[in-house]
């Protein structure tokens, strides 16, 4: 691998967007149902006509935070570019809400470098002497350059103190 590289770690945006519009249209249905039904259907029929409108507005309400949630995503996307760094000498990674706060972990303190499989999805795990952190696979622009940097960084835990 060509160091230093400046690799793209965020959220992509055909993830973010089918969530926010799916939560959206429930909320909608959901906020809508609580005002407008004509009857209680019968699998609420137990709550009464006021405790089926609570039922809609707080699946409503739910599906609606869903929605700032997606959208808080989507934000970060458009207006905050975080990146991976690889230095010639560390590793440097976004964290935070934003991902605008870094994380530098000096090659020379790796102590041990593992991945996790997790449903289609891997994690680099890598640990230093003062920290631990995960590279996650979906935050990359794609599967080569997770093997990339897991093909660079396995091999430093050997050599390091």
């Amino acid at each position: 691998m060509k160091l230093p590289r400046k690799i793209p770690y965020h959220i992509k945006t055909q993830t973010v967007a089918p969530g926010f519009l799916i939560c959206a249209g429930i909320a909608a249905a959901m906020l809508r149902a609580a005002t407008h039904f004509q009857e209680v259907p019968p699998i609420l029929a137990g709550l009464g006509p006021k405790g089926a409108a609570a039922f809609y507005f707080f699946l409503g309400v739910g599906s609606a935070l869903g929605c700032a949630g997606c959208l808080l995503f989507l934000i970060q996307r458009c207006f905050f570019r975080p990146y991976l760094e690889m230095t010639q000498d560390e590793l440097v990674l976004p964290y935070g809400l934003f991902r605008h706060h870094f994380i530098r972990i000096p090659y020379s303190t790796v102590r041990h470098v593992w991945e996790i499989q997790s449903s289609s999805q891997a994690f680099l795990k890598v640990s230093s002497n003062t920290q631990q952190v995960t590279i996650a696979s979906g935050l990359l622009p794609n599967q080569s350059v997770y093997r990339e940097i897991r093909d660079f960084l396995v091999p430093l835990e050997s050599s390091s103190g």
